[in-house]
């Protein structure tokens, strides 16, 4: 076949369109953060400490896990009593 001869199925100038790529996003759930936070939190205490860096790891793990678990459970307690404080707020 020359150059200029005809492939059946095509067009002349015609692109074939690409597929869409399609992403799959998956959110972690505050009971998942609450659950990693507190494992991490267990493996940290069960370490053993050999140097004085070890030591300061373990307490940076333990304080953001304790940070997350604040941050969650802040937010599902305000889901839960959201209501019921502004039932409260409206009886005043």
């Amino acid at each position: 076949m020359g150059s200029d001869d005809l492939v059946l199925g095509e067009t002349e100038g015609e692109e074939t369109p690409q597929e869409e790529e399609e992403f799959e996003y998956e959110y972690t759930t505050r009971t998942e953060a609450i659950h990693c936070a507190t494992n991490a939190i267990s493996a940290a205490s069960e370490m053993t400490i050999m140097t004085k860096l070890d030591e300061r790891r373990m307490q940076r793990i333990k304080r953001k896990s304790l940070r997350i678990i604040d941050k969650c459970i802040g937010e599902i307690y305000d889901e839960l009593f959201y209501e019921e404080e502004n039932n409260n707020n409206e009886d005043d």
